[in-house]
């Protein structure tokens, strides 16, 4: 079985090795090694609608199947689902080309003197943004990357489309039934919100309502316990309490 649509999941193995890889040169700081047209030319079964309609069939059978193979279903839905994003690609390359780029590019200004820090990406200021203290400094911070990133917004519309469309195409729940769902989720949790997340929140950051989304980022990244695991301290403050309560780690090969 694991020879079902061979062909289709070599390609669709091929583009997604290389969308890891432009993900991981755009965190690392890397010029890119190709550009999405590029990529998905050359890999041109994975990102078509015909693809997509293979892998639709083929899940659809294995769930018609008795009994039911769990693996034969699971496997081919990570492939439709890995399919659906690269017909998304396929079908704005270009807007979804700038979208991406532009979080690697110097466009942030923070706050404070700009010659003297000078632009940052928007990956860079998300990165820095929850971990900021003073809650001022964050709401600035916050600022500067929305108006950075406004220009986009077009493009940012034309990939929503595009995946709207790819949804379409492999017959899967349209957004609207998601958005019903989570918005009964919501509701339903909204009393919690409002009186434990509500009191975290002004316990952590001062904030009596009215918290923005910096806020909760900051609550959920930086902890009152953070002080203890500095960036990047984190292993060597675990050794030093190992060493204080006599633990040896590396016993019997644990580690």
């Amino acid at each position: 079985m694991l020879r079902e649509l061979a062909d289709l999941r070599e390609d669709a193995r091929g583009l997604a090795e290389g969308l890891a890889l432009a993900r991981y040169r755009r965190s690392a700081g890397l010029a890119p090694a190709t550009t999405f047209a590029a990529l998905l030319k050359a890999h041109r079964l994975a990102a078509s609608a015909d693809g997509v309609a293979q892998a639709r069939e083929a899940l659809g059978n294995a769930k018609a199947e008795d009994p039911r193979r769990p693996a034969r279903v699971a496997r081919l839905t990570a492939l439709r689902d890995l399919l659906v994003r690269a017909r998304a690609l396929s079908l704005e390359p270009g807007a979804a080309q700038e979208l991406f780029d532009s979080f690697s590019r110097p466009l942030v200004r923070p706050p404070g003197d700009a010659g003297l820090h000078g632009a940052m990406p928007p990956v860079a200021a998300f990165r820095e943004l929850r971990f900021i203290r003073a809650r001022d400094k964050r709401a600035e911070m916050e600022a500067a990357i929305s108006a950075a990133l406004q220009p986009f917004d077009g493009a940012r519309s034309a990939v929503w489309e595009a995946a709207q469309s790819a949804l379409a195409e492999a017959g899967l729940v349209p957004a609207e039934v998601y958005q019903a769902y989570t918005s009964g989720l919501l509701d339903g949790t909204d009393a919690l919100v409002q009186d434990l997340g509500g009191w975290l929140l002004e316990r952590h950051t001062g904030v009596r309502g009215g918290a923005e989304r910096h806020d909760v980022l900051h609550l959920l990244w930086s902890p009152r316990c953070a002080s203890a695991f500095p960036r990047g301290e984190l292993l060597r403050t675990v050794r030093r309490w190992a060493e204080m309560l006599r633990f040896d780690l590396g016993a019997d090969g644990a580690i």
